[in-house]
């Protein structure tokens, strides 16, 4: 199968994103986040154990 490049990241087993393209991540409970894109109105879930593997890019 073909690969994306390093700037994409799984966040969720049904949303692959553009880390470049990443405004912000809210906590909205105790196991799921949600993601706001740049130039994009709809939020994208984050799993937690997405969350823990990739927070050191959200700091």
């Amino acid at each position: 199968g073909s690969q994306l490049n390093s700037d994409f990241i799984r966040v969720h087993r049904a949303f692959i994103v553009n880390k470049k393209q990443i405004k912000s991540v809210t906590q909205i409970s105790d196991r799921t986040y949600e993601i706001e894109l740049q130039g994009c109105s709809q939020k994208v879930p984050m799993s937690r154990s997405a969350y823990s593997k990739h927070k050191r890019l959200f700091r």
